[in-house]
């Protein structure tokens, strides 16, 4: 029931034989449809904004670096606290991730990410009888690192990855909480990847 109107523009260019760089911005103006009760809905006007800027550095064939810039900004009309199941009526959020990442020979590799988060927005108090709208900020420093093995013959990947490293704790609002990409405690995952 929902709709949407989108528009979007992005840029990908390779400005020399090891620098790498892109950018990337979209306006997506929605109608959404949410239910109140059974059999009874209303309609809310939502917006969203996004731009993200890359940039790639290839060292040598062994080590590279990486940079990006997120921005995030969402508005929800908020009237009576209906504004989703994430529950904010507004968001604004940056996000800086900087990483380097090491390739041996022998097929292993290791990688860190060290990303800086600002987010602000206002949020629905589920405490409150009207679901009123409370303000909220954080600021907070995520390192991810991770370690693998690529397999003989290029027949998979071995890999250990560690999210929030130091298992920071901060407030954040996710936009996709299906797929979280900030993860509030540390989480170890060992993935196989195979090809035949």
């Amino acid at each position: 029931g929902d709709e949407a109107r989108r528009l979007g523009i992005g840029v990908d260019r390779k400005w020399s034989e090891n620098l790498y760089f892109g950018a990337e911005a979209s306006l997506r103006d929605l109608d959404v449809l949410i239910n109140i009760a059974p059999g009874e809905s209303t309609r809310r006007d939502w917006e969203e904004r996004i731009g993200r800027a890359y940039l790639y550095w290839t060292l040598n064939s062994r080590w590279s670096l990486t940079g990006e810039y997120l921005y995030e900004w969402f508005e929800r009309e908020s009237e009576g606290g209906l504004t989703g199941s994430e529950q904010f009526a507004k968001l604004r959020t940056h996000r800086l991730p900087i990483g380097v990442r090491y390739f041996h020979p022998s097929g292993i590799m290791a990688s860190a990410v060290g990303t800086y988060i600002d987010q602000r927005g206002d949020f629905t108090d589920p405490g409150s009888p009207e679901l009123s709208i409370v303000a909220g900020e954080d600021d907070f420093w995520v390192v991810d690192a991770s370690l693998s093995y690529r397999l003989p013959k290029r027949h998979g990947v071995v890999s250990l990855e560690v999210k929030n490293i130091f298992d920071e704790k901060f407030r954040f609002q996710d936009t996709d909480p299906g797929n979280p990409r900030i993860l509030p405690d540390r989480f170890v995952l060992f993935k196989l990847s195979l090809s035949m």
